[in-house]
């Protein structure tokens, strides 16, 4: 827990996948994790492998068999459609990109997913204001 901690700081992020032995996604922990268990005023986690408390955060295995429920996943031919989804049911901020052997590929944010939206919204509208200026003048 310690090693995820300081990551967290290193990287100045607020969550961080975990990894198992063989490369594949098992969980996560966030700083709202450890918020939790300061208001809970158990700090025991913090000195016990990593493993312990995503167990303890009922890790439980998703449908397919393959990653924790808790965790939000995706795959790089999911559409933005299924990604959004992910990111409103799930309650993390993330959601990584794993493989067919859910082996994480990178993570997603919903400002990367949002942001290129709204740039094509603008855009759209810049041009379509323009367009009308032609015809007007």
């Amino acid at each position: 827990m310690l090693k995820a901690l300081r990551m967290m700081r290193q990287h100045s992020t607020s969550e961080v996948a975990v990894i198992d032995s063989n490369d594949k996604l098992c969980g996560s922990v966030s700083t709202s994790d450890i918020a939790l268990l300061a208001i809970q005023n158990d700090f025991s986690p913090v000195t016990r492998p990593i493993k312990d408390f995503i167990g303890s955060k009922s890790a439980t295995v998703g449908p397919d068999g393959a990653a924790p429920a808790m965790c939000q996943c995706c795959k790089v031919s999911d559409t933005v459609e299924v990604i959004l989804g992910k990111f409103l049911g799930g309650s993390s901020g993330k959601v990584y990109v794993v493989n067919d052997d859910h082996i994480p590929l990178g993570e997603l944010q919903m400002s990367d997913i949002v942001r290129p939206l709204l740039d094509s919204a603008l855009w759209l509208k810049q041009d379509s204001l323009d367009k009308m200026q032609a015809l007007g003048s």
